[in-house]
């Protein structure tokens, strides 16, 4: 029996026959094809992201901070855990956005004739002022992704403080979740036919040329991802337990190899747990209730992906970001790496939420799609590794906190 390509194998096809296809449509002049068949197709499916986001980001936010559990029930080893996942995600934000405006991927190449978006510049305080909703319904249909995203963390924090009284809520939006998650799988069976459409469009109004810039983007990824794997998570290892850098990713390399292999955090944990219990000497109630965190909300390579793609996207627009547009999308880009641990096709939908924050357009998305799986490979593989230093952080800053945390991770 043959087995079916893969939505990865289907949307680099999609890629390689949008390339083909703008090119014969730049020779031939084929304008009205151009005009009346494939731009609306990549219109309607850029309107169907546009659908789904708002609602998508609201639901998976409340149901996954009310899955999380309630923080002063959590005990200090889940308080833990938490920070050093939320601190290492914003730096591999930091670190994927300022390589990226320091390697320029995207310079040189202008999309599109007509004049770039202007994106006003405002003051951090004023940034703070406007991200929290004085009428959340109006955010909503407004397409406000922070002010969705405060309201929906208002939300969770009030569900998981209410405990019981409020179950049906979680139970709600949970299941709201599950809608979302559908409906995405249901526009990502089209994704390979809106891919072809929208790069022929790119390639036949811009020429081929703009897709050598998509190397330099792989490139930077690729840097961002030994920065965050060497710097931010060896030197941890080193301050915190006393490894050497080398000694630990040495230690947790078939990890990060099936993680590379297979793209799925999920599926490499039965490796982690292996790796964390033998190689770095973590006991293993400590490694399962860190790794089941982590394979839930700790996207670090997400984080990164989704920072160096919107400033990729900038330049090849020609956009110049303002400092507190940098700021948006550090947050929206971190943001967006924790929701979108359950999603399928994330890095389509979730890069909506992040370009729409900053006013980005859209119809770059199809370049990223179109590599999606090299760059996934090496972003699962970050993932993995921040979660087996979290293990080693975990385990090595207080010994006291696993002793006195076993009834949490119990219960938990």
């Amino acid at each position: 029996m043959k087995k079916s390509l893969g939505l990865s194998s289907k949307i680099f096809i999609g890629l390689l026959a949008g390339v083909v296809l703008g090119i014969i449509i730049q020779m031939g002049q084929f304008n009205g094809l151009l005009e009346y068949v494939i731009q609306p197709i990549g219109t309607i499916f850029l309107n169907l992201m546009k659908m789904v986001i708002v609602p998508l980001i609201l639901c998976t936010l409340v149901s996954s901070m009310t899955h999380v559990g309630d923080m002063n029930r959590l005990g200090l080893m889940g308080k833990k855990t938490l920070t050093y996942y939320m601190t290492t995600t914003v730096l591999a934000a930091c670190i994927g956005m300022t390589l990226a405006l320091i390697m320029k991927p995207g310079v040189g190449v202008l999309l599109g004739n007509a004049e770039a978006p202007v994106i006003q510049t405002t003051n951090l305080m004023s940034l703070i002022v406007d991200i929290v909703p004085s009428n959340p319904f109006k955010a909503l249909t407004d397409g406000n992704t922070l002010q969705v995203i405060i309201f929906g963390a208002f939300v969770g924090v009030a569900i998981n403080s209410l405990g019981e009284k409020a179950s049906a809520a979680k139970v709600l939006f949970t299941n709201f979740s599950d809608i979302m998650y559908k409906i995405v799988e249901m526009i990502m069976r089209i994704t390979p036919i809106a891919v072809c459409a929208l790069i022929a469009d790119v390639v036949a109004t811009n020429g081929w040329s703009v897709l050598v810039s998509l190397i330099k983007l792989i490139l930077v990824i690729f840097i961002a991802c030994l920065v965050q794997c060497f710097f931010v998570y060896g030197m941890s290892a080193k301050i915190f337990a006393k490894m050497n850098p080398m000694q630990f990713i040495k230690s947790i390399l078939p990890a990060q190899m099936l993680s590379f292999s297979t793209a799925s955090s999920a599926a490499t944990l039965p490796v982690s747990l292996k790796c964390a219990k033998e190689n770095l000497g973590v006991k293993q109630e400590v490694a399962q209730f860190v790794l089941n965190i982590g394979s839930t909300i700790n996207m670090d390579g997400g984080a990164i992906y989704q920072a160096a793609c919107a400033v990729f996207i900038a330049q090849i627009y020609g956009i110049q970001l303002s400092g507190s547009q940098l700021i948006i999308l550090i947050v929206t880009a971190s943001l967006a790496s924790i929701g979108a641990a359950a999603i399928p096709g994330t890095v389509i939908v979730m890069m909506t939420m992040v370009l729409s924050s900053i006013g980005l357009p859209l119809e770059a998305i199809a370049l990223i799609a179109g590599v999606d799986r090299i760059l996934d490979m090496m972003t699962t593989s970050v993932n993995v590794t921040g979660d087996l230093s979290a293990c080693l952080f975990v385990s090595s800053t207080d010994e006291t906190i696993i002793m006195t945390d076993d009834e949490a991770v119990i219960e938990a």
